[in-house]
């Protein structure tokens, strides 16, 4: 009896120092459960990738554009289409194509309507995979309907899993309408939540290429992630090379539109040119959307910036976190990444900066008649445009949130060519806990701002960027000798 005691203290002993020197480690292999239900089949509503092949394919009336606010129904029609190895048979085709199906369809980029000139839906291919575009884009017209961002909360609300009067949920590949400022159908993507987009994007290169049949329309699966990454060419021989312009908007046109709420993945380690989705506001004319944002308010509420079907922008901007306790007056409230995946709120300094912005005829009289917030708005896009590369992924993820949430403009000057824009944005060189002279020249928020609008030579001639103090250059010099005195004097 006396040898078992012995031998169980002995293992026991052995045990607790076994746990000392190995310590268990929570394991990385989490099954998580599915998130979403599956969707319904494709064949099930008339508005579908799918079907819009199918009733197109069989010359149905569908065809046609929905013109003078006509609604699309579906309408009984039957055809047959054979998608990929299997013959599809649909008994419903869309009375009429609305524009926002074309804009979600489009693999290409067309030109600007000419006066006068209706546009039509025109059929393409790109590389062997189809494209629905409209014929051009017609001149941006501010929405009739005054879908306010109190409405779009109320929709948001209403979109939410368990509500009464919640519509049903998408089809698979269905593009949902616009219906009394909400979804005609709930997206899939409206039931995920933030945690499921980080650990998606986490995981992202581990998914495989799509197949060649539907190389560039990614599904968005059950698991709240793009079911495969879009097959554009590896264009980046190394992390550390770009996309050329043209290599980059090519695969950006050819790439599915994301889903509300979804966040486009980019990352350097993809040596892509595209992003996993597109952001809607990308289909249009930058100067359509500058003039669909620049007066919009802050969301109430986060992740209420989605945009409804056709429209150009969203209904409000994301808010601006708000620290506790509340910053100085010389301070903005911006968000810390402690990791890629965990943020906090922290009160920092602002870094001014003057930008001398040399605008192209086509967009100079717009950005020269915006106000010195409408042209914060302005500026946002640029960014946003510039952060669908994958080049620019790492750049974006450390300053990107910070121009959103505290440039500001405080002068605003017109000029013979341009604007030229005094500027602070949060200096996020200053999270690290120490400040640095406002003449250095690493990167950051402001460094972005400037290569985001240099970078769109569409309708930007120069950016140049002035740190303050700016008003000469010899007293950026003489700021700059003292910078270099101290340093020798601390080194000596």
């Amino acid at each position: 009896m006396v040898d078992r005691i012995m031998l169980f203290i002995i293992f026991a002993l052995g045990a607790m120092a076994s746990s000392r020197t190995s310590p268990t480690r929570p394991t990385t292999s989490v099954t998580r459960p599915t998130r979403i239900p599956p969707r319904p089949a494709p064949e099930t509503s008339c508005f579908s990738l799918l079907a819009i092949k199918s009733c197109w394919a069989g010359n149905v009336p569908s065809t046609k554009l929905c013109r003078n606010g006509s609604v699309p129904q579906c309408v009984s029609k039957k055809t047959t289409f054979l998608d990929g190895l299997r013959n599809v048979s649909l008994t419903k085709c869309p009375s009429c194509l609305p524009m926002s199906l074309l804009y979600d369809l489009c693999k290409t980029k067309p030109a600007r309507c000419a006066p006068d000139v209706m546009v039509s839906p025109t059929r393409g291919s790109v590389d062997g995979e189809f494209s629905l575009c409209p014929s051009c884009i017609p001149d941006y017209k501010p929405p009739t309907t005054n879908c306010d961002a109190d409405l779009v909360r109320g929709c948001m609300l209403r979109l939410r899993k368990g509500e009464i009067a919640r519509p049903r949920v998408c089809a698979e590949g269905e593009k949902p309408l616009k219906k009394d400022c909400c979804f005609s159908c709930v997206p899939a993507a409206l039931d995920c939540v933030k945690a499921d987009f980080e650990m998606c994007k986490r995981n992202f290169t581990k998914k495989s290429k799509c197949a060649s049949s539907s190389k560039y329309s990614s599904k968005f699966g059950t698991d709240c992630c793009r079911s495969c990454k879009p097959g554009v060419s590896d264009k980046r021989p190394t992390p550390k090379d770009k996309c050329s312009k043209a290599d980059f908007r090519a695969a950006l046109e050819k790439v599915s539109v994301c889903e509300p709420r979804e966040r486009a993945i980019t990352r350097t380690d993809i040596l892509s040119c595209a992003p996993s989705c597109r952001r809607p506001q990308s289909a249009h004319p930058i100067k359509d959307v500058i003039e669909c944002v620049k007066d919009l308010k802050r969301c109430d509420v986060e992740d209420d910036d989605v945009v409804l079907p056709g429209d150009r922008c969203p209904r409000c901007i994301a808010p601006k976190p708000a620290c506790e306790p509340a910053c100085s007056s010389n301070q903005r409230c911006v968000y810390r990444r402690l990791n890629p995946h965990v943020r906090t709120k922290v009160c920092v300094a602002p870094r001014k900066f003057r930008l001398k912005l040399k605008l192209k005829t086509a967009i100079r009289a717009k950005i020269q008649s915006l106000d010195k917030k409408q042209v914060v708005r302005a500026i946002m896009e640029f960014v946003e445009r510039f952060c669908e590369r994958n080049s620019q992924a790492d750049r974006c993820d450390k300053f990107k949130e910070h121009i959103r949430d505290s440039l500001k403009c405080n002068k605003r000057t017109n000029t013979t060519d341009g604007v030229e824009l005094e500027l602070d944005v949060a200096d996020d060189r200053t999270l690290s806990g120490r400040r640095l002279l406002q003449t250095t020249t690493t990167d950051g928020a402001d460094v972005l701002v400037k290569d985001s609008l240099a970078d769109d030579t569409d309708n930007v001639d120069g950016a140049t960027t002035f740190l303050y103090p700016f008003e000469s250059s010899a007293n950026s010099l003489s700021v700059g000798l003292i910078a270099m005195f101290v340093s020798l004097m601390i080194f000596k």
